[in-house]
């Protein structure tokens, strides 16, 4: 394991809940992780884009996991503890985990080995909003 454990993406359009969702997280100072905003609303790199800035930057901080959020998640009483944990407790075996209670792709983490294998996402994947689809099929066939 390296020194940072993630780096958290969250790909915004009302600065305003993306705040809310950063402030629910309840990130401690000795959790090793980062938090990259995309401001959409003004740069326009569409999700896509917004989760490949969050590879590059897991790749530039050599962080182990890119957790992806979405701006509308908020964590519960105890923040991201349940997360965070799963990810420091997780085997080498373990490439993705993905938050309970049909949360889906709001909030899914996964390992940099993923992204070293399927490679980024498709920014010009059509139609739109079905990267994750895209992304989970190729996911799919690089681990059969």
């Amino acid at each position: 394991m390296s020194d940072n454990l993630f780096e958290m993406v969250i790909p915004s359009l009302n600065r305003e809940w993306m705040q809310a969702c950063v402030d629910s997280f309840s990130l401690s100072v000795d959790t090793p992780g980062a938090i990259l905003y995309v401001d959409n609303q003004h740069t326009n790199r569409g999700v896509a884009g917004a989760w490949n800035l969050g590879i590059d930057s897991m790749f530039a901080r050599d962080a182990d996991w890119l957790v992806i959020c979405s701006e509308s998640v908020r964590f519960g009483e105890y923040g991201a503890h349940d997360l965070i944990r799963a990810m420091k407790e997780s085997s080498g075996d373990t490439m993705a985990i993905e938050a309970d209670g049909g949360l889906g792709w709001h909030l899914i983490a996964f390992r940099r080995e993923v992204f070293e294998k399927v490679g980024y996402f498709d920014e010009l994947f059509y139609p739109a909003y079905f990267e994750d689809n895209d992304f989970s099929y190729r996911y799919q066939k690089a681990y059969e």
